[in-house]
């Protein structure tokens, strides 16, 4: 599989970094090759069996997806060591991202999903961002953990993940 992120602004170098640690402990794309150009980054993966959650094959069996995308977020949890993990994804350190970004003035209401916009300005969605609840135990997370970032096998079970930009370790 050939993924480009041309035009995007994002970078795959992340991409790679965490697909070749992750890839030592549980199933996750094979990084064959990298780069980069005028035009953006590129990286070509090994692909993996199984279908996204949100193949229409799953959205006509529901149940079963979602009991493959928990049964696999859990394998993910347990399989990942969160000792010498190298990537960060806590609260506090994309707390720290976003004020980072308003400061600069990158984001703002304008920016934001409709459901969110309700907060009116960056000062009181960074407040209501500061109430970080207590740690309950922590776990290298997938950080985009969703639907069509889990694949499932035929036969209704996890199969791998896909999309590991932001893994990193944080509250399960």
């Amino acid at each position: 599989m050939k993924w480009t992120a041309v035009g995007s602004g994002i970078e795959l170098a992340a991409e790679v970094a965490r697909l070749r640690w992750a890839s030592r402990f549980t199933v996750v794309p094979q990084v064959l090759g990298e780069g980069s150009d005028e035009a953006g980054s590129w990286i070509i993966t090994h692909g993996l069996p199984g279908r996204m959650a949100v193949d229409d094959h799953w959205k006509r069996d529901p149940g079963t997806a979602v009991r493959a995308v928990g049964s696999g977020l859990r394998a993910l949890h347990d399989a990942l060591p969160v000792a010498n993990y190298p990537f960060d994804w806590s609260a506090e350190n994309r707390l720290e991202g976003a004020q980072s970004r308003a400061a600069a003035g990158l984001t703002g209401p304008a920016d934001w999903p409709k459901d969110l916009q309700h907060f009116g300005t960056v000062e009181h969605a960074l407040g209501v961002l500061t109430n970080i609840p207590a740690v309950d135990r922590l776990v290298v997370c997938h950080g985009d953990a969703c639907a069509p970032n889990t694949l499932v096998g035929d036969d209704g079970t996890w199969t791998g993940h896909v999309d590991l930009g932001m893994l990193g370790v944080a509250d399960r």
